[in-house]
């Protein structure tokens, strides 16, 4: 391999969080294999945060084509795809396929967090894994179409629930309906710690407590400040209770609280 193509430093120069330039650099060496060994490159499933500061840099990468991918329209987990420019987003392969997970679950229900936690106990790492679409029936596993099989061979039982998986394409994936609940409510102050109290109904300390433990974020980007301002349109997702989108801030009311719409991802 040649000298670095990328000025990675200039590049990042507006990136203060340590953890998102690790990310980058990691996604811009990927840049740097693609240009100069002219082939395509994927990376692991990034979560939209990352995945939104990246695109912010590829833009400004000459002679590159890039793909996001993370296997069906509005995934929220998603791979990167980079090649030279004369291929086609269209000819760019995100290596992803889908585990199909099915059992008796007639006596005990499984839920994402079940299913993801016999996944990585199999030593998969998280970023191997996209999102996983929960069914009645059983759940929809997208995963790094290079460890699907070793997934496949070794997940038995889940939760004591014996299971059977398939490895599957992803033109057999079947999304699932977004099932949400309106919240309105009335808050004392536009804080993250009161909006999202509401959102999820629990109380404010509760949420406060949540968020000290770095469970919260807001619009992808991880937030520890409870005193941290709400905005219209902020996404509001807390590990473990799902997510709040804050629909529309009306006016106060005549005990000085503010009326907020918020839907709730269930």
């Amino acid at each position: 391999m040649g000298d670095t193509v990328l000025d990675k430093d200039f590049l990042l120069s507006h990136v203060n969080d340590k953890e998102a330039r690790e990310v980058l650099t990691h996604l811009l060496d990927l840049v740097d294999i693609s240009l100069e060994q002219h082939r395509e490159q994927v990376s692991d499933f990034l979560d939209p945060y990352h995945a939104s500061l990246a695109e912010g840099v590829l833009r400004g990468i000459g002679g590159i084509t890039y793909l996001f991918s993370g296997g069906y329209p509005g995934a929220e987990r998603k791979r990167l795809v980079v090649a030279p420019d004369y291929l086609t987003q269209e000819q760019l392969d995100p290596e992803i396929v889908y585990l199909w997970i099915t059992g008796n679950f007639t006596f005990r229900s499984l839920s994402h967090r079940d299913y993801l936690g016999a996944i990585m106990s199999l030593g998969i790492k998280r970023e191997k894994v996209g999102d996983l679409l929960v069914l009645n029936e059983g759940c929809q596993a997208i995963m790094d179409r290079n460890i699907a099989q070793y997934a496949q061979l070794h997940l038995t039982k889940i939760n004591q629930v014996s299971v059977t998986v398939e490895v599957r394409e992803l033109d057999s994936l079947c999304i699932p309906p977004v099932r949400t609940k309106v919240v309105q409510a009335t808050v004392a102050s536009l804080r993250l710690d009161s909006v999202a109290a509401a959102g999820f109904g629990v109380s404010r300390n509760k949420m406060s407590s949540e968020i000290k433990a770095q469970r919260l974020r807001v619009n992808w980007k991880p937030e520890t400040n409870a005193a941290a301002a709400v905005t219209e349109g902020d996404i509001i997702s807390c590990r473990g209770r799902g997510r709040v989108i804050v629909k529309k801030i009306g006016g106060k009311s005549k005990k000085g609280r503010y009326h907020v719409l918020l839907e709730r991802l269930i």
